[in-house]
């Protein structure tokens, strides 16, 4: 069966003030255009669901439709009532059951002005609460059915949201050892932690819990999560709205995918409001309809055919205040690219504690002390790469200088082949791999599980043997690349450039 979660923005709800000034965000209009059974959290027990329905019959099981949705509000945003149904404002009051007590809370906010998207883990935990509820309730059903999940449509802080409700989910689902339960699909339409709040530097040192409540991380996506579409606004300035991306090493706000997640990126020529608002006062933003469509399958039903530029808001009046890191990616006579993100899960956690680490701690002194703030995220890392699942090693048991060469094969490809030569002898010297190559994501995962005779013609394939001056240049390059993992982070980012 399919559960579908939309989590929308900050003060977003159907129908509530935000809607009159820029009207209805995309995840609002892909939630309606969703023909699923509609499912909602049930009032006198937040905990569980009710079903919609279109008389009073009130005796449905929500829990028995193969195919539902729900959708959740932005923080801070205000109750309202939409089409007779009435949206609440999540976690206000809590009834939950059936999980762990070190995510039940009584604990509200004092704070709902939304500026720092107040209520943010409040959300998050509600979404966590309900979707397990219902895995639970579902499988007294049929135990062994496969419950598939997909997050059509989140939107800024509701974008950060999704992927905080991912990684928490995934382990969750792991400690608890439910199988047959994954997402999807994930569509993340310019997520935005806001302030500093995104830095990776500062995610790795929030504390997992704060107040009973589980923190929102907005930078790991869970292993169970299949695909990854994510939406980038390229004409955003304000620097509040740094943008939450794969790959953003200079903004030290990277999002990082385990490498089992295929991903694929797409730069608009939109501004942060016009990405996620395709209509506003009869006005359609060309940029957001173009996302609606990738999302829900259909063209955006325009009111009445007015179209506005890509950038449509983006000259409201604000400080400017810096360009986006991929700022001249796209432009108004070519308003979109779209592009596969393929790069390792360790690369990236090597170039993200490179250049976001303010500490003066080399990568070889993060690596070794388990104590360090930094240490469970390379571990996490290590576990959900292509090293580990081939090789089954955890980075603790790697001798460093193999780990060094690891975190230098850029692509899911190249740490592939770089495992499969090191199963085949750990007693030889190992250096990076880069091909250059590309090689679809199915196939790669259907690599990463076969037999070795399968692995070691696939090496081949791909990886001719090195000699004579090339080898000369691997060794030399395999030093630079030892001396760069013992650098401080404090001082590299001009020597590791991306």
């Amino acid at each position: 069966m399919y559960l579908d979660i939309y989590f929308d923005g900050t003060g977003v709800n159907l129908n509530s003030p935000t809607e009159e000034k820029f009207g209805k965000s995309v995840v609002g209009y892909a939630f309606l255009a969703n023909p699923a059974a509609e499912v909602f959290v049930d009032s006198k027990d937040n905990s569980k669901l009710c079903i919609r329905v279109d008389n009073d019959d009130t005796s449905r099981n929500p829990y028995e439709p193969e195919h539902v949705k729900i959708y959740f509000p932005g923080t801070a945003a205000k109750p309202c009532t939409y089409q007779d149904q009435h949206y609440l404002r999540l976690a206000a009051v809590y009834n939950p059951t059936k999980i762990s007590s070190l995510l039940l809370s009584q604990h509200t906010t004092t704070n709902r002005t939304g500026a720092k998207g107040d209520g943010w883990e409040h959300n998050l935990q509600h979404a966590i609460i309900v979707t397990l509820n219902f895995i639970l309730t579902r499988r007294q059903y049929n135990p062994t059915e496969p419950i598939i999940i997909r997050i059509p449509a989140a939107y800024s802080r509701g974008g950060i949201t999704a992927i905080a409700f991912s990684n928490q989910l995934s382990e969750l689902l792991d400690e608890m050892a439910i199988p047959q339960v994954f997402i999807e699909e994930m569509h993340l339409i310019d997520p935005v932690a806001g302030q500093s709040y995104g830095k990776s530097q500062d995610t790795a040192k929030r504390l997992e819990y704060k107040k009973d409540l589980y923190q929102v991380d907005p930078t790991r996506i869970g292993s169970r999560v299949r695909n990854v579409f994510w939406y980038g606004a390229a004409k955003e300035k304000r620097g509040a709205f740094t943008d939450q991306a794969p790959g953003a090493f200079s903004t030290g706000r990277m999002i990082l995918l385990p490498d089992n997640v295929e991903c694929k990126r797409h730069y608009l020529y939109a501004c942060h409001k016009s990405i996620g608002h395709p209509d506003r006062k009869g006005v359609t933003h060309a940029a957001a309809a173009w996302v609606f469509q990738r999302i829900a399958g259909s063209l955006f039903p325009a009111a009445n055919g007015r179209e506005a530029s890509w950038a449509h808001m983006a000259d409201e009046f604000y400080p400017s205040k810096r360009d986006r890191s991929f700022s001249d990616v796209v432009s108004a006579e070519s308003p979109v690219k779209s592009e596969d993100y393929t790069n390792s899960i360790l690369y990236d956690v090597f170039h993200c504690f490179m250049h976001s680490c303010t500490d003066k701690v080399t990568f070889e002194q993060a690596l070794k002390e388990p104590g360090y703030y930094f240490n469970a995220i390379l571990a996490w890392a290590c576990k959900n790469s292509n090293f580990s699942r081939i090789t089954g090693l955890a980075i603790a048991d790697l001798p460093y200088d193999v780990v060094a060469q690891a975190v230098q094969c850029k692509s899911r490809l190249d740490i592939a082949l770089f495992a499969i030569r090191y199963n085949q002898d750990p007693s030889t010297e190992h250096y990076a791999i880069t091909t250059d190559a590309n090689i679809d994501h199915q196939t790669l995962e259907a690599i990463i599980t076969a037999p070795p005779e399968e692995q070691a013609a696939f090496l081949a394939e791909h990886l001719s043997p090195v000699t004579g001056i090339a080898k000369d240049q691997q060794v030399a390059l395999g030093a630079v690349y030892q001396a760069k993992a013992r650098l401080r982070a404090s001082s590299a980012e001009k020597k590791c450039p991306n």
